[in-house]
């Protein structure tokens, strides 16, 4: 009887051994392995007055704050719910013409995946030369000779961090909002796997190269979730880092460990669970996450920031941005630090465009001497 126990009780460990190993190495899946999503239209409209559009309920289109609204040949801009009945969302309709009763919508993020109804400005695409390749950018034209590269999210794309951009683009700075490596339509990375920064910081300053040869002297690095923590890995790594005037960063990651743990806990994981899919991520991609520890390991070149974060982020701690803005005033490091309400993750300008836009004018108005 004991030999049967004891062979039992040594089953069980080695079941649940390899059922944590495996669900340590999907969870390193999520964070590295490029996904790029083709979800179409998700809502219809179903009328509007001129004012306000009312669009089929969804997740998605009962979601708080401004947004984009994108169909087929079109897009506009709407505002937060203003009122919702059983199957129905009536929205405030911010710029643009909604589209025929009927058609069938998505809400974007922010803006719409193609802006240019909206922006009332020329956006055209320009190559830039990487080291694994060409990777398209946006280019919107500028009279300045400081210049925005901007960076998205993971597995985002250029619309996701207009919002950072149009208003220093309304000051006349230029921008190049770029694609990275694992991006649709850029050079995918050798091992197919994205490395949170560690290796996409040399697509940013192959952008600032191109930038340069366009005529930038200076650049603002303007970056969300892992963008911001690419621009960070650009500060400590890349020979151009000096010609960085300033960083405008929404709820990027400074301390992938601690949130890694953060993003475990919400799964109600085991414990040590952060750490070991820590490990297998960096035996994957072979990566030092502790070393790109901003916190840590800070940048030898440390520009202005303006960081914003929301208190209700789900996938990156705003205890993050916090620490930040204890460990630059320690360091004497120049940083503004906003924080919003109940955002979401990288939603702080969706609840509070003003406030947002308002602090990103500030911030470039200082850093390029107006």
């Amino acid at each position: 009887m004991r030999r049967v126990i004891g062979r039992t009780a040594a089953v069980l460990v080695v079941v649940l051994l390899a059922g944590w190993l495996g669900a340590a190495w999907y969870f390193s899946g999520i964070g590295i392995e490029p996904t790029h999503p083709t979800d179409g239209p998700s809502s219809v409209l179903l009328g509007s007055d001129g004012r306000t559009v009312t669009l089929s309920a969804t997740p998605n289109t009962t979601q708080p704050g401004r947004h984009g609204l994108s169909w087929s040949g079109g897009a506009a801009l709407v505002g937060g719910v203003d009122s919702r009945t059983p199957g129905r969302v009536e929205r405030t309709l911010l710029r643009g013409s909604p589209p025929p009763d009927g058609t069938r919508v998505g809400l974007d993020w922010n803006y719409p995946a193609d802006p240019r109804p909206l922006l009332g400005t020329p956006i055209r695409t320009v190559g830039v030369r990487t080291e694994l390749g060409t990777a398209p950018a946006w280019y919107l034209p500028g009279r300045r000779d400081t210049w925005v590269i901007a960076v998205h999210g993971q597995n985002g794309a250029p619309n996701s961090i207009l919002p950072a951009v149009l208003p220093m683009r309304r000051l006349g700075l230029p921008a190049l909002v770029i694609r990275y490596r694992n991006d649709v339509g850029a050079p995918a990375s050798p091992d197919g796997l994205m490395h949170l920064g560690a290796s996409e910081w040399r697509d940013v300053d192959a952008a600032i190269t191109t930038a340069r040869r366009m005529g930038a002297r200076h650049v603002i690095l303007a970056g969300g979730s892992m963008g911001g923590a690419t621009i960070f890995q650009t500060l400590a790594h890349s020979r151009q880092a000096g010609i960085v005037s300033g960083v405008v960063d929404d709820a990027g990651e400074v301390s992938w460990p601690e949130l890694i743990d953060f993003q475990s806990g919400q799964y109600h994981a085991p414990p040590g669970t952060g750490w070991l899919i820590q490990k297998i991520i960096e035996w994957r991609t072979g990566i030092d996450l502790d070393a790109m520890n901003v916190l840590d390991h800070p940048p030898a070149h440390r520009p202005p920031l303006l960081v914003f974060h929301g208190t209700a982020d789900e996938e990156n701690p705003v205890k993050e941005s916090r620490e930040l803005s204890a460990t630059a005033k320690r360091l004497h490091w120049p940083m503004q630090y906003e924080e919003f309400p109940n955002a979401g993750h990288t939603q702080s300008w969706n609840l509070d465009p003003a406030r947002y836009e308002s602090a990103v004018t500030a911030f470039t108005e200082r850093t390029i001497g107006r």
